[in-house]
C-alpha cells in the first residue's frame, strides 16, 4: 500500500442468534481507524500493530486487552446484539 493516501479502514463483526421458532437477531459492530506503514506496539495479533484506532489515537497493539475490548468491533457488535435481545 505504499503511496496510498487514503488509509482509512475498519474492522467489522457481524453476529447472529437464531431461535427455534425460526426468528433471529442480527447485529454489527465496527471499529474505525487508519492503516499505518510501520507497526507500533507489542500486544494483540494480526493487524493490531498497524491499526491506529480513531477512538484512542493509538494502535490496538499499544492498547491493553481491557482497553481494546471496550472499543473493538466485536465488543460493539455484542453490545448491539444484547440491546436487541
Amino acid at each position: 500500500m505504499k503511496g496510498v493516501e487514503n488509509r482509512k479502514c475498519h474492522f467489522a463483526c457481524a453476529l447472529a442468534v437464531y431461535f427455534p421458532d425460526d426468528t433471529y437477531v442480527l447485529a454489527e459492530g465496527r471499529a474505525y481507524g487508519t492503516l499505518l506503514d510501520t507497526p507500533r506496539g507489542d500486544k494483540g495479533f494480526g493487524y493490531d500493530p498497524l491499526f491506529l484506532s480513531d477512538d484512542t489515537g493509538v494502535t490496538f497493539a499499544e492498547s491493553t486487552a481491557e482497553e481494546k475490548n471496550k472499543i473493538s468491533h466485536r465488543a460493539r457488535a455484542l453490545d448491539e446484539l444484547l440491546k436487541k435481545l
